[in-house]
C-alpha cells in the first residue's frame, strides 16, 4: 500500500506555473480509480480556473461528477461570490 493511499486530504500549493493543477487532477483521478467505492472531491481555489482545461470538461462553482469517473466530483470555487457572501 502506498503512503498516499491512507490519506483523507491532500493539498497542493506553490507559486504559479509549477504544475499544481496538473498534479492535483492526476492525483484525484488516481484516487478515484484506486478507490471506486469512495467519493473523491477535487476543489480549486485558483481564480484562473484551469481545472476544466486539464480535465477537458466544464467545471463550475458547484461540485459535479466528471463523465468517465462518476465517483470524482470537481468544483472551482468562485472567490468573488464567496467574498460577497462573507461580507
Amino acid at each position: 500500500m502506498n503512503y498516499y493511499d491512507s490519506l483523507h486530504l491532500v493539498m497542493f500549493s506553490g507559486k504559479g506555473g509549477v504544475g499544481k493543477t496538473t498534479i492535483s487532477c492526476s492525483f484525484a483521478r488516481y484516487w478515484a480509480r484506486k478507490f471506486p467505492e469512495e467519493k473523491i472531491l477535487l476543489i480549486s481555489t485558483d481564480p484562473a480556473h484551469s481545472l476544466g482545461d486539464v480535465l477537458q470538461s466544464e467545471v463550475k462553482d458547484i461540485a459535479l461528477p466528471i463523465t468517465d469517473l462518476p465517483n470524482l466530483s470537481v468544483q472551482a470555487l468562485d472567490a468573488q461570490k464567496l467574498l460577497l457572501e462573507f461580507k
